[in-house]
């Protein structure tokens, strides 16, 4: 079997022939991870995903012990800190499924896991090992994160229904997903810290303003150049995702029915609320779609 870092190199899963998961997926504890450019996360499911009773009446899995991790700007501490979200009593052989945009960390959080956890069989997902079917030009081109969070909506959705997601991190994509349950592609965008990143970077005067959900919302008026930029990322954002999703709308031709809008990612609270849409927000939507793929194992 090649080694874990090899496979990460070559973005394909590493998968032991004597512990593939199969159907087992479904009853046993597994660790599922999103590693996207701004922050990663990790959720426990399976058998230790009956603790989390908060959200069950969704039908898609709930992560336990769902943590997000910053990874740009320097506040990356390092895999060690995915620690916290692990049980100590959580046998050290659970598996782990990984959705990766950003190789250089999957890179460095599977050799941690290989020191650490020598015992637990790693896979990194391709997009052929999501149960969705993927209807774009360059199916394996597209990134792992929409697709993974695709496939958890593939099943909120009504059932004859299209649906339309958000997804606001480095970048927002804004995506269609058909009636009949199939990606196909969408949009996308700078987030609101890679906007402003960008004005900065590209003037000589402008400075990098950081906006986030958590944060009071700026004046659209800004008084200054500071609360200026603020506005034009913050509420820019709001504006293009909200564009997006009624042109979105129109070109869905496979039903007479509104679709379904959820929002998801860093910025997603802000989405939620200011869209002025029916949209559901659900923070855990990539390692859902994880989960089910680990489940179709």
């Amino acid at each position: 079997m090649p080694s874990r870092l090899s496979a990460v190199a070559q973005y394909l899963p590493a998968v032991s022939a004597s512990r593939r998961l199969g159907t087992q997926a479904k009853t046993m504890s597994f660790i599922a991870v999103g590693i996207g450019n701004t922050s990663v996360q990790i959720g426990i499911f399976g058998a230790r995903a009956a603790a989390a009773p908060s959200e069950s009446a969704i039908p898609i899995p709930v992560p336990a012990n769902h943590l997000t991790f910053p990874v740009a700007s320097g506040e990356w501490t390092g895999p060690a800190g995915l620690a916290k979200a692990i049980p100590d009593d959580l046998p050290k052989d659970t598996p782990w499924f990984i959705a990766s945009v950003n190789r250089p960390t999957a890179t460095e959080i599977i050799t941690w896991l290989d020191a650490t956890f020598p015992d637990a069989t790693v896979h990194l997902l391709k997009n052929s090992q999501f149960p969705i079917e993927i209807r774009t030009d360059r199916p394996d081109a597209v990134g792992t994160d929409r697709i993974a969070a695709a496939t958890a909506v593939k099943q909120l959705k009504q059932k004859n229904n299209a649906a339309i997601f958000a997804d606001a991190g480095t970048a927002i994509t804004v995506n269609a997903i058909s009636s009949e349950g199939k990606f196909l592609g969408g949009a996308i965008l700078p987030g609101t810290t890679t906007a402003s990143r960008a004005l900065n970077k590209s003037t000589d005067q402008l400075p990098e303003v950081i906006v986030r959900a958590d944060q009071p919302e700026p004046a659209c008026i800004g008084s200054d150049t500071h609360p200026a930029i603020a506005s034009g990322v913050y509420w820019g954002a709001i504006g293009a995702v909200r564009e997006l999703m009624g042109r979105i709308t129109t070109e869905l031709t496979d039903t007479t029915t509104p679709p379904d809008l959820f929002v998801t990612g860093g910025f997603g609270p802000a989405l939620a609320k200011h869209l002025d849409l029916n949209v559901t927000y659900i923070p855990h939507l990539v390692l859902s779609g994880i989960a089910l793929a680990a489940d179709n194992s």
